[in-house]
Order: C-alpha cells, then sequence, then structure tokens
C-alpha cells in the first residue's frame, strides 16, 4: 500500500503539471570519436510508465528491450561518417519518443606540407608571395583550423564554414612580403581540429615541415664618418664597417675615384677621404669614410743648430716632429728639463737632448746649439812698463763664437817679435825692448771685429809702478812676461809648429810647420824616424812631412840652434789612429729567450782600434743611449777592446734592439764628427710570466657570443695557453653560450714562465619567448594565475603589454564575463620581440534572463512558455514537469520553450557545472464568476483525486518500487507569450517542436 505522503505528493504533481512525457537522458549528451576508435553511450529513463526502450543505428543498434530504464549503443569500431544513433521508449499507451545522439566523426590528416607557389630559389626582398598549405585527407572540414606560424610567432587562423563529414583535401594559402629580417626564417601551417569541448585536448594537431626561406636584399653599410689608422698595422679591412647584404657583397674601396687595395697597410700618406662601394645582385651602395693614419713620433732635425746670440732662434721651424696624433717636445740637458727661451745667449749653448711621445711611440734626438757673439777682449793690463834691452811678452786674450783670430799690428818697431796662440790667449814676445812702443791686437770673427791697444814703456822708474815690474836685474838672453795681473818673467826662445798638434789616420799623410821669429840663430830642423829634414842653415821655416805615416810611436822634433851654440826645441804632439775592423755585440753565457727579471751581460767586442785612450763605447737601446765606457789605459797600437753592459729586461723590452757603438774622440783636431762605428743590432726576446685583462662582468648575447670572444687580453710571452672553465670544468670557449650557461668562469692562461687566472661573472642576454597556453579558463570574480601561466623567458627581462582589439588595455586581478575574448600578448628586449595569441575563457553559473513569473490565459487558448538563461559553459535548459501531456518543447540559444494548454505551475532547470537554477511559471485561466470557477475547480479536483488514487492503487498493485517528486519552488520565473499555433510536432529528441 502506497503511503499518505506518496499519494498527496503524486496528487500535487498532477494537479500541478496534468501529463507529461516520459524524459530520455544521453550520457554523454553529444560523443566525439577518432575514425575507427570504439564508442559506448547509455540512454536511459526515470518513467515507469513505458513497454520498453532501444537504439537505432546503422552500427551497435540494440533493438527494443522491454521493461528496462537504460539501454547502451556501443560500437568497437566506428567507421560510418554518416552515422546518426537514435535513442526511442515506447510508452504503454503505445506512442513512442526518441533522440537522436549527435556524433562528430573525426580524422587527422594523412600528411601537411608548404610550398612557395609558382616560384623557386631565393625570394627579393619587397616582392609578394603566396605560400601554399596542402592537407590530405582530413574530415570534418567544419572543425579544421589552419595556423600560419613564422618561427613561433602566429601569423594568421583560417576556418572553414564548408560542411563535410567525410575527409577532404584542404588548401590554405598566405601572402607574404619578405624583408631582410625573414632572410633565413621557418614558415610552417599547422592543421589543428577544434571540436569542442566534448573533443580531445588539447586539439588533434599536425605542424608541417618547416619552409626555410632565403631573401635576397640591396647591401647596406654601417660604417663611421671618421677612422683613425695606426700606419703599417690598418689595412682599409679592418676598418670597422658592417655590410649586409644577401647574396654577400663585393667590397671595393675608392680614392679619388682609384681603386685601392683594401688588404694594403695604410701610410702616413694615405689619409684622406674613402667611398666604400659595395654590390650584390639586387643593387649597391656606397658610404664615404673620411681616414686620418696615425703614426709614431719622429724628429726632423739637424744635429748643430747656430744662432746669434740675443736673436730670435727659429727651433721651432727647424727641429719638427713629424707624429699623429701630434705630441709636444721637451727639452733636456744634462739630463734636466729645460725651457728654451725665444732668444738664447751664450749659456744656452750645449747639447741637447729633445724627446718625444704619442700614443704610438716615443722619439729622441741630439741637438748641439751654437750660440755665436761677437769677439770681447778678456781682462787685461794695457800698459807694460820694462828696463832697457830685457825682453817682455804681451798677452792679448779675447773670447768669441766662433773662436776669434787675434792678430798683433805694429810688431817690427823695436827689436824681434814673435806671436804664438794658446787657447783665448795671443801672445807677443819681444826681444830686447829699447824704446816705447804701442802695439794694437785685433781680434776678429764673422760677427765682428775689435782692437786692444798695449803700451810698451822702456826706463820707467819701477818705483812709479811698483805692481807692474820685478826688482830683479834683467839679464840679457831673457825675456819678461807680462800676464793679465802679474809681473814679467823669463821665458826660452819660441819655436811655432803649425798646426801645433796632429791627429793622423794610420796610412795618411801629413805636413807641419816649424817657425821662428827668431834671426839670431845659425838653423834650425826636424828630427823624426820618418820624415826628417836634417839642419838646415839660416831659415826660420822648416816642414816635416810624410806621405804615408805608419809609425805608432813618432814623436817629431823641430829644433833650432843660435848663434851662441845653445839649443832649444819642441816636439810635435802626433795621435796616429786607426778605426776599427768590426764591433759586434753579444750576450755572454746565455743564447735563446731572456727571462723577465733576470739579469744578463752585454759585451761589445771592438777589434784593432787605436789609441785605446780616445775610444769612447756608447751603450744604446733602440736610440735611448744607455752609457758611455772610456779608458784610462794609454795604448797608441791597435788592441781589441770590449766593454760590457748589465741589463735586468723587462716585458716591456721584448723585441728591443741592444747596440754598442765605438766612437775616437780625437779632440777638436780630430775629424768632425767622430770616426764611429756602430754594431749590427742585437734582438731581444724576452719572456715573461702571463697578465690578464678581462672585465668582472660580461653580458653575451646566445648564440652569437662564445667565450673567445669576451674582449679580455692575454699578454705573455710565449703566447699562453687560453683555457676556461666554470664550476671546475673545462668548457669550450668557441662554443656560443646558451641562455643556460650563465655563471661565474673562470679562465687561465699559462706558459713557461708561469699561470694567471682571472674571474668573469657572465650573464646570457637572448629575445624574449612566450611560455603560455592558448586558451585559458577562470571562474568569475575569483583571483587568475595568468603571472604564474604566461610567463616570458628573456634577459634582458621585458615587461608583458596586453592587447585587446589592438588596443592597450590592463588586466585586472579577478576577472569578469567583460574581460573574456582575445588578447595578444606582446613583449621585447634589446634581442627581440615576442607576440603571443591567447583566449580567456571566463565562466559563471547559469542566470535567468528577464521573463514572466504568472501568465494569465483565456480559457481554451494555447500558451508558449520561453526560459531563458545565460552561463559560461552554456547551461543545459529542462523544463522539469508539465501539467498535461499536450505539450511541445523547443530549444534556441539560450531559451527553452514549452507549449501548453492548461493551467498550472511549470518548472524551468538551468545547470552548468558551476550550479543549477529554477524558475517557476503559473499559468491561471480567465474569465466566469470566481465562485462557479471554484466550484467547477473544487468538483474537477475531487474527482481527479479519485481518478487518481484509483490509477495508483493499480499501479501499485502492478508495479512495486520507490518514486521520488520534484517540489516546487515559487520563484520567478519570467513569462513568456501565448503562442496561437499548432501543438502536434516532434523534434528528434522528442521535444515539441517550436512554432
Amino acid at each position: 500500500m502506497i503511503s499518505l505522503q506518496r499519494m498527496l505528493s503524486l496528487l500535487m504533481l498532477v494537479l500541478l503539471h496534468g501529463v507529461v512525457t516520459f524524459p530520455l537522458e544521453l550520457n554523454p549528451p553529444r560523443v566525439v570519436v577518432k575514425y575507427g576508435d570504439s564508442v559506448s553511450v547509455n540512454c536511459s529513463t526515470s518513467s515507469t510508465d513505458h513497454e520498453g526502450m532501444g537504439w537505432e543505428a546503422t552500427l551497435g543498434g540494440t533493438g527494443f528491450e522491454q521493461h528496462v530504464n537504460v539501454v547502451t549503443w556501443t560500437v568497437d569500431n566506428l567507421t560510418d561518417w554518416t552515422i546518426e544513433p537514435k535513442c526511442y521508449i515506447t510508452l504503454n499507451d503505445g506512442n513512442q519518443s526518441s533522440k537522436v545522439l549527435p556524433v562528430i566523426l573525426y580524422k587527422t590528416p594523412d600528411s601537411v606540407s608548404i610550398s612557395v607557389l609558382s616560384h623557386s630559389g631565393p625570394m627579393v626582398e619587397g616582392t609578394e608571395y603566396q605560400l601554399q598549405c596542402d592537407i590530405q585527407n582530413i574530415a570534418p572540414q567544419q572543425n579544421l583550423v589552419v595556423k600560419w606560424y613564422k618561427g613561433n610567432e602566429l601569423l594568421d587562423n583560417v576556418t572553414y564554414s564548408n560542411v563535410s563529414k567525410t575527409p577532404v583535401d584542404v588548401s590554405a594559402t598566405l601572402m607574404i612580403i619578405p624583408s631582410r629580417d625573414d632572410d633565413e626564417a621557418q614558415y610552417s601551417c599547422r592543421a589543428e581540429l577544434d571540436l569542442g569541448p566534448e573533443g580531445p585536448q588539447p586539439h588533434p594537431t599536425v605542424t608541417s615541415e618547416p619552409l626555410n626561406i632565403t631573401v635576397h636584399y640591396k647591401p647596406v653599410i654601417e660604417c663611421p664618418i671618421q677612422y683613425s689608422a695606426v700606419e703599417e698595422n690598418s689595412p682599409l679591412d679592418r676598418i670597422p664597417c658592417t655590410f649586409n647584404g644577401n647574396p654577400p657583397p663585393t667590397v671595393v674601396w675608392y680614392q679619388e675615384g682609384r681603386q685601392v687595395n683594401a688588404s694594403a697597410p695604410l701610410a702616413r700618406t694615405d689619409f684622406g677621404q674613402y667611398v666604400v662601394t659595395i654590390t650584390n645582385g639586387i643593387g649597391s651602395t656606397s658610404s664615404t669614410v673620411h681616414i686620418t693614419v696615425e703614426y709614431a713620433p719622429k724628429f726632423n732635425c739637424t744635429e748643430q743648430y747656430e744662432v746669434k746670440e740675443n736673436e730670435n732662434h727659429n727651433l721651432s721651424v727647424t727641429c719638427t716632429v713629424d707624429g699623429n696624433p701630434s705630441s709636444k717636445i721637451t727639452w733636456l740637458k744634462a739630463q734636466q728639463e729645460v725651457d728654451i727661451p725665444q732668444s738664447l745667449t751664450r749659456e744656452n749653448r750645449g747639447e741637447y737632448t729633445l724627446v718625444t711621445n704619442n700614443t704610438h711611440g716615443k722619439a729622441t734626438h741630439k741637438l748641439v746649439i751654437n750660440v755665436l757673439y761677437a769677439p770681447e777682449f778678456l781682462p787685461g793690463n794695457d800698459t807694460v812698463v820694462v828696463r832697457a834691452d830685457s825682453d817682455v811678452s804681451l798677452n792679448c786674450s779675447a773670447e768669441g763664437n766662433p773662436p776669434p783670430e787675434l792678430r798683433w799690428t805694429n810688431n817690427t818697431a823695436e827689436g824681434n817679435a814673435i806671436e804664438t796662440t794658446v787657447g783665448h790667449l795671443r801672445t807677443l814676445y819681444i826681444s830686447r825692448v829699447t824704446a816705447n812702443a804701442t802695439y794694437n791686437c785685433t781680434v776678429t770673427n764673422r760677427l765682428g771685429s775689435i782692437t786692444k791697444q798695449i803700451h810698451v814703456l822702456v826706463d820707467v822708474p819701477p818705483q812709479q809702478h811698483p805692481t807692474m815690474f820685478s826688482t830683479a836685474p834683467s839679464t840679457p838672453g831673457t825675456m819678461t812676461t807680462l800676464q793679465a795681473t802679474v809681473k814679467p818673467k823669463v821665458v826660452t826662445f819660441p819655436l811655432e809648429l803649425n798646426p801645433p798638434r796632429v791627429v793622423v789616420r794610420y796610412g795618411d799623410s801629413v805636413s807641419v810647420n816649424c817657425s821662428t821669429s827668431f834671426t839670431d840663430h845659425e838653423g834650425m830642423g826636424w828630427e823624426a824616424t820618418l820624415g826628417g829634414t836634417g839642419f838646415e842653415q839660416h831659415v826660420n821655416v822648416v816642414t816635416w812631412t810624410v806621405d804615408n805615416l805608419t809609425d805608432w810611436t813618432i814623436e817629431p822634433k823641430c829644433y833650432i840652434t843660435l848663434n851662441d851654440g845653445n839649443q832649444s826645441s819642441k816636439v810635435l804632439p802626433v795621435i796616429l789612429y786607426k778605426t776599427l775592423d768590426s764591433v759586434f755585440i753579444s750576450v755572454l753565457s746565455h743564447s735563446g729567450p731572456m727571462v723577465e727579471g733576470t739579469e744578463y751581460q752585454l759585451q761589445c767586442d771592438i777589434q784593432n782600434i787605436a789609441p785605446q785612450q780616445n775610444l769612447v763605447v756608447k751603450w744604446y737601446k733602440g736610440n735611448e743611449l744607455l752609457d758611455n765606457v772610456t779608458y784610462s789605459n794609454v795604448s797608441k797600437t791597435p788592441v781589441d777592446v770590449s766593454a760590457t753592459l748589465m741589463i735586468i729586461p723587462s716585458r716591456d723590452d721584448d723585441g728591443a734592439q741592444y747596440s754598442c757603438r765605438a766612437e775616437l774622440d780625437l779632440g777638436p783636431e780630430g775629424p768632425q764628427p767622430h770616426p764611429t762605428v756602430t754594431s749590427e743590432p742585437l734582438n731581444i726576446t724576452v719572456h715573461y710570466k702571463p697578465v690578464i685583462e678581462c672585465p668582472s662582468q660580461y653580458s653575451a648575447v646566445e648564440e652569437n657570443s662564445p667565450l673567445d670572444r669576451i674582449p679580455c687580453t692575454f699578454n705573455g710571452n710565449p703566447p699562453p695557453n687560453v683555457v676556461w672553465y666554470q664550476e671546475g670544468r673545462q668548457v669550450n670557449a668557441s662554443a656560443p653560450l646558451a641562455r643556460t650557461d650563465f655563471g661565474q668562469y673562470v679562465v687561465t692562461i699559462t706558459n713557461d714562465i708561469g699561470s694567471t687566472s682571472s674571474t668573469v661573472h657572465i650573464t646570457v642576454e637572448y629575445a624574449p619567448k612566450f611560455d603560455c597556453t592558448d586558451q585559458y579558463e577562470v571562474k568569475e570574480n575569483e583571483n587568475h594565475n595568468l603571472s604564474v601561466t604566461c610567463t616570458v623567458d628573456g634577459n634582458p627581462s621585458s615587461k608583458i603589454t596586453w592587447l585587446k582589439a589592438q588596443q592597450e588595455v590592463d588586466i585586472p586581478q579577478s576577472l569578469t564575463r567583460e574581460n573574456r575574448g582575445e588578447y595578444t600578448l606582446v613583449t621585447n628586449n634589446t634581442h627581440g620581440k615576442a607576440t603571443h595569441k591567447l583566449v580567456i575563457n571566463v565562466l559563471y553559473a547559469p542566470e535567468f534572463l528577464l521573463g514572466n513569473d504568472t501568465v494569465e490565459v483565456s480559457a481554451g487558448s494555447d500558451v508558449s512558455l520561453n526560459c531563458s538563461a545565460e552561463g559560461n559553459p552554456p547551461p543545459e535548459m529542462k523544463w522539469n514537469d508539465t501539467a498535461t501531456s499536450k505539450v511541445k518543447l523547443s530549444t534556441e540559444g539560450r531559451q527553452r520553450t514549452v507549449r501548453i494548454t492548461t493551467a498550472g505551475i511549470y518548472i524551468c532547470t538551468a545547470t552548468n557545472i558551476f550550479g543549477t537554477v529554477t524558475r517557476t511559471t503559473t499559468v491561471t485561466i480567465k474569465g466566469g464568476s470566481t465562485i462557479i470557477i471554484w466550484v467547477i475547480a473544487i468538483i474537477v479536483l475531487v474527482a481527479i483525486v479519485l481518478v487518481i488514487a484509483l490509477k495508483v492503487f493499480c499501479m501499485c498493485k502492478k508495479r512495486q518500487g520507490y518514486y521520488n517528486f520534484i517540489p516546487v519552488n515559487q520563484s520567478n520565473v519570467p513569462l513568456m507569450p501565448l503562442s496561437t499555433t499548432g501543438v502536434d510536432n516532434h523534434d528528434p529528441e522528442g521535444y515539441p517542436t517550436k512554432v
């Protein structure tokens, strides 16, 4: 027996809804199946008032099954492209309801390929080309999306409106106009089946092999406007120009319209304007570069410079430096820096060292400045007092430059006079003075002439001139000499040699006169091992001559014999010299390269030179004078001489040239300049421990920066071996760095002398790339995690810009349905740009649209009740109960319509994964008296109750079980306008169709 509670529930359901149809539920409600795969779908009903149910299908039909609530359609290998399985139910009254299962049968393509239409070979920049993507044997076509890519960049989406359930061949095209940036770009097309939420996730996708394109384009040049080259080290092809073109262009350099060799080193005269022209099959481009050539300084200067005292010099013109960059001259005298005044005095004469340097080298030069000035007398007496018949010596002393010539006049007025010169002193020897006289001393050089008178007084009492006369009696045959500030003195008879001393090269000729002004003598001559003259009577001059002087120890002597038998003589100083046979330099007790910081002894060997005491050995490093060596040993004959120099070379001396110079300084009588022989240079190689100069931080570019491009300088001799390590592991320095290769590196360089290490912290920079899905779902008003889901991998890091409909937008932390749609994400850094397409799907629970809660209709008319709702995912709409069997159901978009002919309460349910909402609509009949309506209603109600009770009793006897009734919630359900159309047609799902 049915309980009272169940009877009342059933009675209420019948009163409210009348007769209902029996629903069919498919699980799943629709299927997407890969061609050849299996499929299984349940069809169920909650109604028991039916005879049975089953599936109709070309494959997997079940036949009619009696008294069951569930039937299953199963196919192990689905191959029917047009199959439409239908589940049906037969009611007890013989009526039948059915529902068709939507089936999508899909097949991925056999192949996807990409090609260029009507073209082969390289493309040309700026020309339009058509790419074609061929997709073979795919179904269904309406679900196909073809995506075009350049690299990872999405270029275009192609969709299809043609409906075709069976496999077809599809072609899609893309027009491109490539630029030079597209050279070596990879184009690909991707065939994707978007089969909806029931289809496989991610979508089945097949991508073509990439199409690599080559783009030919006109060359471009990037060259500096100005460039400074280094002489002998900088050909044109080392100028930091970049020549970009495809095919690679040919490069030609021109100067003044003349083609020049770009690989030849530039000389200092090669400065000026150059034009570089690059050409390929697409076109040509030119650029102009103004080139200056830099080089080490070099002096353009004489070794001697003469200037008149107190006159402005022109040293700035005479001594110049040729170098680029230009450099200042530093003047050194006795190794001290000095300033050169504009006008020079005699104090400024002497030897100077001129030094200059620029970034490419250093230069030195020796310059002797000779300051000329007119003669000037030195202090001395103008009057000399002597006793009668005594001899006197008159001195005339002067200086000047050039050294002046001194000459006495009126020197025969009294007695005999002889002139001699020693340095600045010109002496007049007068014998047997008897009378007062005046003598003129004239001093002359090319800058002027001056004259001085000296008076000789005889028999003047000595007490009148106490400072000028000796109190001792004079003796005949002696001479009194008056110096500048002393008394006269006794001297011997003079002999004058002209020249007074000689310097002769071994084997050369020589000739010297010996003369006297004295007449009181018997004769004179020369004594010598070679060239002696013998005694010659009554002559005042004898000449010593040798045609080939080879006696190293010769000492020629001129002699005079006086009338009284006494003899006077004078030896001629003779220096016989010989230049060396050879001079060479070597390293003692060592061969091969030197080591920095170690002491070595250089030796200069000079063969067969004389005389040794006049030898000066000068040591040079390049042009720099290091040392002077002189000798005190006296040796007139040729000897072999060795000089040594101790050096401790540094790395700066690597490649230095040492030399020694043997110089014979034979005095003012010797040859000028001094006879000199220089050794061949000794080139030294200095080995030294390597040194490193590396940046402590370095930013590399991915795939373009191996370790050996880091701007480190490795200096060592022998050239060091370079090894890079990361975390103790040796790495390949020529391999390009990848983005994962950042971190701390140690570079170690080693040679035979030692090793050195340096640490470099390396960051690897690269263009950005998105790590992001194509679809993103989030529930409305919940915080999203897009900052985690969509990230950018790039260095330097970059900000993401969000674009929607090509407008920049801000993404709020919580999204609403207004934020859904397709977005373009853009980011860039210094190495490139990346874009990504992202579709944001905002999900939310169902919500009813506006509608009527109560509908009042006239008796006997029909009405259509509409239930509209929205939600994401789109909600499933159901009318849960109807009052009678006279209903028709239809669905359009978000609207579910029921057409009824009886009054009652109708319940509409909208459901998706986020919730369920219901709305009730009450239908009432208008017209007639209210009391009559209530009476009729009560009578009808009682009759219905009795009929239903009887029927329920019979059914309970017939079937045993439990039944659930859906409670009615009186919420606001909008009413729709009445329909006045027929009601008997049904759709394939068993619902009445909307008219």
